[in-house]
């Protein structure tokens, strides 16, 4: 994840730990690109682009693999957002 320290754009990330496993997650937004040029012809009022991309770890093994989803919206999204909506309520105990 340093090498996010070099991007100019919106991202946020979080960790946690419980029940012996460490889940890191990162949330990145963009701005459109010519990269999503495509995207305007199919939805014209598209804003942006994010994705949240998860590595779970379980005990000292290194994740080898990632969950990824992917956003598109017709408003402004900031990273903090999609990590709101995107993280899973934690189960309620009592």
């Amino acid at each position: 994840m340093h090498r996010l320290d070099d991007y100019d754009g919106d991202y946020y990330s979080t960790t946690e730990t419980r029940h012996g496993r460490k889940e890191t997650r990162l949330y990145v937004v963009s701005d459109l690109c010519d990269d999503f040029c495509n995207l305007t012809f199919d939805w014209p009022d598209l804003e942006s682009v994010g994705v949240a991309i998860s590595f779970i770890q379980e005990r000292e093994t290194i994740p080898d693999q990632a969950q990824t989803h992917y956003y598109v919206s017709s408003d402004i999204l900031t990273a903090k957002l999609i990590a709101h909506v995107s993280t899973p309520a934690l189960p309620h105990r009592e």
